[in-house]
């Protein structure tokens, strides 16, 4: 999705030194919002790998802004800036994955390709 990153599936957080499946819970969340829906996306560009990057909708609600502002995603700034202020409410109000701690997506990814 455009702008953003997400907690891998297989990621994990940690909260009152407890840790949890904070990928899962992204996804999970994602699911309740469409409700087996059909989204609608906007494409704005492709990544390095060529998949398409959007921002994606189910009725007027704005699935990449929303996840960010409830903390389930990051703003992928890297790549934009547009999800910066979702973030900052997410993480002043300690919403999703602000609860407790984490390593930002890309850097999990980093450290598991090292891994290998």
């Amino acid at each position: 999705m455009h702008g953003i990153d997400t907690p891998e599936l297989r990621q994990t957080c940690t909260l009152n030194k407890q840790i949890w499946l904070c990928g899962k819970q992204a996804k999970q969340r994602l699911k309740q919002i469409i409700r087996g829906q059909k989204a609608r996306c906007t494409k704005r560009g492709a990544d390095r790998y060529r998949r398409i990057l959007a921002v994606c909708f189910v009725h007027n609600i704005n699935l990449n802004a929303t996840l960010v502002q409830e903390g389930w995603a990051l703003a992928y700034r890297r790549y934009s800036k547009e999800f910066v202020k979702e973030e900052n409410k997410a993480q002043n109000y300690r919403r999703g994955i602000w609860r407790g701690k984490f390593v930002p997506p890309w850097e999990w990814r980093k450290r598991k390709r090292k891994q290998r």
